[in-house]
C-alpha cells in the first residue's frame, strides 16, 4: 500500500466520520427541539389541569354551601311547623285549663 492510497483511505474515513458526526448532531438538535416543544405543550396542559382542579374544588365548595343552605331552610320550615303545633297545643291546654276551672267552680 503506498502513501497516496493510505492518505485517500484516511480522508475517506475522516469524511465518513465528519458526515456521521454531522448527522448525529443534527438528530440531537432535532430531538432537543422536539423535547422543548413537547415540554411547553405538557406544561401548558399541566397548568390547565391545575386550573380545572381549582375550579372543581371551588364548585364542590359552592355545592356544599348550597346543600347546607337547603338544609337550613328545611330545618327552619320544620321549626316553624313545630312552633305552630306548640302554639296550637298551648291553646288547647289553655282551653282545657279553662274547662277544668269551670268544672271545678260548678263542683263547689
Amino acid at each position: 500500500m503506498d502513501y497516496e492510497q493510505l492518505y485517500t483511505e484516511f480522508n475517506e474515513g475522516a469524511a465518513r466520520h465528519i458526515c456521521l458526526e454531522s448527522k448525529v448532531r443534527s438528530r440531537a438538535e432535532h430531538e432537543l427541539e422536539l423535547k422543548e416543544k413537547l415540554k411547553g405543550k405538557y406544561d401548558a396542559r399541566g397548568r390547565l389541569l391545575k386550573e380545572k382542579d381549582l375550579e372543581i374544588l371551588r364548585l364542590k365548595s359552592l355545592l356544599a354551601k348550597e346543600a347546607e343552605t337547603a338544609k337550613v331552610v328545611r330545618l327552619r320550615d320544620q321549626v316553624f311547623a313545630l312552633t305552630v303545633e306548640v302554639s296550637a297545643l298551648k291553646s288547647t291546654i289553655a282551653q282545657k285549663d279553662t274547662d277544668i276551672s269551670l268544672l271545678d267552680s260548678r263542683a263547689t
